[in-house]
């Protein structure tokens, strides 16, 4: 039987925040006594229903802390937070990319940021260096300022920015994973620019329509805009 590794991005893809939340759905997440995140009823039901042969690897860009708020029903053994540069083996830190000839770098930037421009700015459990906008700022044209300063992989989504040093790569990272544990199949899930290295080096990529004609992957399931997102990643990787 083949040994496939679903490789899954969190928020906005398997989970989704209180803003996007319809009747029904479960909190899987609580942060300042708030109701932060949830799971539909039917992609909960289906994790439950993946078969030996079928492994869930959540991948995201959540810090370790970020990523441990979430109250999974039944945890997966493995997961690859800090945009894949931190492998948790039951919840605990078990492997981790070495990215200190690129500290100074990060550092350096650091330093050349106007704290004007930004609400936050945080070095993610010492692997990469996020920046959080204004709700009226220009990120494009942040991120655009900020990259012309440094060689990081500049990446923003919504109001984030991110700078990744080259280890901070969900593609390399689930590559490297899928090697280490012999799976024999890889399937991907995402919806933003941060999961299209990951998309790319998968067997099948699953993503939302918006982003569909930027994947370089002709192996590609696309889901439909009558259908929930997750509940057709799951659906897609259980009818292989």
């Amino acid at each position: 039987m083949k040994k496939i590794l679903l490789a899954c991005d969190l928020d906005n893809t398997l989970i989704h925040s209180h803003r996007h939340k319809t009747d029904g759905d479960i909190c899987i997440e609580i942060l300042n006594d708030k109701q932060q995140s949830f799971i539909t009823p039917h992609t909960r039901e289906l994790i439950a229903k993946l078969p030996d042969n079928i492994t869930l690897l959540p991948v995201t860009t959540r810090s370790i802390e970020q990523y441990m708020r979430i109250q999974w029903e039944n945890s997966p053994e493995y997961a690859l937070v800090t945009n894949g540069t931190v492998l948790l083996k039951n919840n605990i830190p078990f492997l981790a990319e070495d990215i200190s000839e690129y500290v100074s770098e990060i550092e350096s930037l650091r330093e050349k940021i106007n704290p004007d421009d930004f609400l936050k700015v945080r070095f993610v459990d010492n692997m990469y260096l996020f920046a959080y906008c204004d709700e009226n700022s220009d990120v494009k044209a942040l991120a655009e300022k900020y990259s012309a300063m440094t060689s990081l992989n500049t990446q923003y989504s919504g109001r984030k920015i991110y700078f990744f040093p080259p280890p901070a790569d969900k593609g390399k990272a689930v590559k490297k994973f899928a090697e280490s544990y012999n799976f024999d199949f890889i399937v991907s899930a995402g919806d933003s620019p941060i999961d299209f290295l990951m998309l790319e080096i998968s067997d099948i990529s699953i993503v939302p329509y918006e982003i569909s004609e930027k994947i370089k992957n002709p192996n590609i399931k696309v889901c439909p805009d009558n259908m929930i997102f997750s509940d057709f990643i799951l659906e897609s990787v259980l009818s292989l």
